[in-house]
């Protein structure tokens, strides 16, 4: 009976670890895909301000100043975006770097099953 019940624990242990392994990948997930958002935020605003210049240039400007209304807002939306993603990149690590501590009897997480090679001597 004993080796049931440990081996009923042990099953219970491990559905744990995929659990948790699973959510933070999904966490991981969700914020690769913010990043992504954020970055062709980013790439969108890029090319507002081109089309911006190119507009000014064509009803013949013949300058165009950094402390434009237009320019500055979109320079202030770029600089908060990339706060952004380096927040969630922070973030990200953090999560990869959480790794719970397996105890002395049981493997360090790698539930694939696999093995070193065998020394025969």
């Amino acid at each position: 009976m004993s080796f049931f019940k440990e081996a009923g624990d042990s099953l219970i242990k491990y559905t744990e670890k995929l659990v948790n392994k699973t959510e933070e990948y999904a966490k991981i997930g969700k914020l690769t895909l913010d990043i992504k958002k954020l970055e062709s935020g980013i790439d969108k605003i890029h090319k507002e301000i081109g089309e911006y210049l190119i507009t000014k240039l064509h009803e013949g400007a013949d300058s165009l100043s950094f402390s434009d209304q237009i320019i500055q807002e979109r320079s202030k939306s770029i600089s908060d975006n990339l706060a952004m993603i380096k927040s969630k990149r922070a973030e990200i690590e953090e999560l990869k770097k959480v790794k719970p501590a397996a105890s002395p009897s049981q493997p360090s997480g790698d539930i694939s099953g696999s093995q070193p090679p065998r020394q025969d001597s």
